[in-house]
């Protein structure tokens, strides 16, 4: 279940500093809930990986390390780039942030 959670949260992260560059408002606070989401998916990984390792399931993890790390990183750099594009875009009256 951690793990659904977690892409759910991932996906927000990279939702939500897009409808506040379409709707032009509150972007400070929609970059602080997707750098918050982000941080909430990465840690539900984490207690993810904790329940396999309670479990030991040893197989498990050495399949989707590798790909849970390349996972964690595109979320973290994906969302940082939606945040830095909300954050430096001019609102419509030209003024920024």
């Amino acid at each position: 279940m951690n793990a659904l959670i977690s892409i759910f949260c991932g996906l927000a992260a990279w939702a939500i500093p897009g409808i506040a560059v379409l709707s032009g408002k509150r972007r400070m606070t929609a970059c602080a809930a997707s750098g918050w989401l982000c941080a909430a998916a990465l840690y539900l990984q984490i207690r993810f990986y904790e329940t396999e390792v309670i479990l030991e399931r040893w197989a498990d993890l050495m399949d989707i390390c590798h790909g849970e790390t390349i996972a964690a990183t595109v979320m973290i750099v994906v969302a940082l780039a939606f945040n830095l594009f909300a954050w430096v875009m001019p609102r419509q009256g030209g003024e920024h942030r």
